[in-house]
């Protein structure tokens, strides 16, 4: 599973930390110490001689990702469109394919539209100028747009509303659950089939409320329940005020509680599955 956090969502959470409404950047932003994902105008390359990055566009080195190419690309996977060369028992295309080509060779240049690992220069393609990559632009500085894992850097402010902003946005990130599929061993019944549909439904996005936001939703909690006692002083509430407070303080309470315990029962229905630590 794979989650991505917006930037420009952590970004405006981090203007509103300050009253100037600004976002100052005191770092460079990083995601679990690497470089976030960015659009480049041209293209970009990897931060370092030799390494591999991900690419949304042409890449004249692939590691591995699928491409997109009439004039044909050298390809290991599924072809859609016509294989020149052998195809093996499982259907991979080992030759040329012209056409979409679900997993390149190592080292086949992509002129077309690739997908996935490159290590060597990716450029825009089709009618955007722009090209989106965890890797340095080769021009301009580029503009982040997502991160993928823990984002460190970014704007100077207050530590605690950094945490808050970090957390909401990791418990917002857009989650990508790999396909699977469950079947039943031998004959199943009207029943068994429906229960099969419903899980093959419904696992994927218990898996990234538990495996993808999960952590992050139950920071946001705690951190509202922390910020919640800081707020409730008698001295500057006033009667009326501490005792709203008080529930206030009570409700936000319950809702960690069921947060944290929706977590602790959703992880062995995953693990039951084979899904998850």
């Amino acid at each position: 599973m794979k989650c991505s956090a917006s930037l420009d969502a952590r970004a405006n959470c981090h203007a509103k930390c300050d009253v100037s409404g600004k976002c100052e950047a005191k770092a460079e932003v990083r995601c679990d110490g690497k470089l976030p994902t960015v659009s480049c105008e041209g293209g970009c390359k990897a931060e370092v001689e030799g390494g591999t990055f991900q690419c949304k566009g042409s890449c004249d080195v692939t590691v591995k990702g699928s491409c997109t190419a009439q004039g044909g690309v050298d390809c290991q996977g599924k072809c859609q469109g016509t294989c020149t060369g052998s195809t093996d028992a499982e259907g991979n295309c080992k030759g040329s394919c012209e056409g979409t080509c679900a997993a390149t060779a190592p080292g086949a240049k992509c002129e077309g539209s690739f997908e996935g690992e490159c290590s060597g220069t990716c450029t825009a393609t089709g009618p955007s100028a722009n090209v989106e990559c965890n890797a340095k632009c080769t021009t301009s500085p580029g503009k982040p747009i997502k991160c993928d894992g823990k984002v460190t850097g970014g704007c100077e402010v207050d530590a605690k509303c950094n945490a808050n902003c970090d957390a909401s946005v990791q418990a917002k990130a857009d989650c990508q659950v790999k396909p699977f599929e469950i079947k039943a061993q031998g004959a199943a019944s009207a029943n068994l089939e429906a229960a099969i549909a419903s899980l093959q439904v419904h696992l994927p996005k218990l898996a990234v409320a538990v495996l993808g936001r999960g952590e992050a939703m139950g920071d946001v909690a705690e951190s509202f329940r922390s910020s919640a006692d800081v707020m409730l002083d008698p001295s500057k509430l006033g009667p009326k005020g501490f005792v709203c407070g008080a529930l206030v303080v009570s409700t936000v309470a319950v809702g960690v509680r069921n947060v944290q315990a929706s977590l602790e029962a959703g992880r062995p229905v995953l693990r039951l599955v084979g899904v998850g630590p």
